[in-house]
C-alpha cells in the first residue's frame, strides 16, 4: 500500500493522545441517518413552479448558478450561489425573484423520523464549504450510472453532509 499520504499518517499517529478509557468511545450520533434519498436539479425558472408547495420531505437546495428568493413559510431567504437551505416537511414553500431563468440548483430530498437532530438547519441558508461539495459530487457521480449506485455511501455521505451544516450553522452569526 504506496500512498503518498502514509508517511504524513505515521507523523500524525505518533501524536496521538492516549485514551483516558479504553472502555468508552464516542458518544452516539447526535444526527439520525436520512432515508429515501432522492437528488435532482433544476435548471430553468419554470422547473421550480410558480405555486406555493409543502410536502413530508426535506428539501435541501444547493444553489449552484443564480441568485433567488426562497418563501419558506412567513420567512424569504435570498439563496446565493454557493449556499445552501434546508426546507422542512409540512412548511410552504415558494421560488421567487430569480436573477435569472437559467440557474442551477441542486435538490437532495430525503425523510428523517426525528426532526430535532437537524432543528439548526431549518430557516437558515449557509456557505457550503469545498467538503460538502466533494461530497455533493460523489452523490451525483454514484447516480450518473444507476447500474451503481451504493444506496448505503449515499445515505453517509448526506448525512455527513447535514452534519456539516449544522457545524456551519453553530459558527455562523444570524445564518437565518
Amino acid at each position: 500500500m504506496k500512498s503518498s499520504l502514509i508517511p504524513e499518517l505515521i507523523k500524525r499517529s505518533k501524536n496521538i493522545p492516549l485514551p483516558g478509557n479504553y472502555f468508552s468511545g464516542t458518544k452516539p450520533p447526535s444526527l439520525e441517518l436520512p432515508r429515501s434519498i432522492l437528488i435532482f436539479s433544476r435548471n430553468r425558472g419554470e422547473e421550480l413552479g410558480t405555486g406555493s408547495f409543502h410536502h413530508f420531505r426535506y428539501v435541501l437546495i444547493f444553489n449552484l448558478k443564480t441568485a433567488g428568493m426562497v418563501m419558506a413559510d412567513n420567512g424569504l431567504f435570498h439563496l446565493r450561489p454557493g449556499n445552501a437551505l434546508l426546507i422542512f416537511p409540512y412548511q410552504f414553500h415558494r421560488f421567487l425573484e430569480l436573477q435569472t431563468e437559467s440557474l442551477t440548483w441542486l435538490f437532495l430530498t430525503f425523510e428523517l423520523s426525528a426532526p430535532d437532530t437537524v432543528i439548526q438547519l431549518k430557516n437558515a441558508h449557509l456557505p457550503v464549504n469545498k467538503r460538502i461539495w466533494s461530497w455533493i459530487d460523489e452523490i451525483i457521480i454514484m447516480n450518473r450510472d444507476k447500474t451503481t449506485v451504493n444506496n448505503d455511501t449515499i445515505i453517509y455521505l448526506t448525512a455527513l453532509i447535514l452534519n456539516e451544516l449544522k457545524e456551519i450553522a453553530r459558527k455562523t452569526p444570524n445564518s437565518a
